[in-house]
């Protein structure tokens, strides 16, 4: 098991936090693309038309 350290601040919710970031490291171990890159990619797509 990999460990993260997040900063959260009171009144968060941990469980959506933790989530996030069991997607996000699922995803950076199928792809070299990161979401990031693929939101960037589709804001720009978009602003193009």
């Amino acid at each position: 098991v990999k460990k993260l350290t997040v900063p959260v601040r009171p009144g968060r919710n941990i469980a959506v936090i933790i989530e996030a970031a069991a997607v996000n490291y699922r995803y950076n171990l199928m792809s070299d693309i990161t979401p990031v890159d693929i939101i960037e990619s589709r804001m720009n797509n978009i602003s193009d038309k």
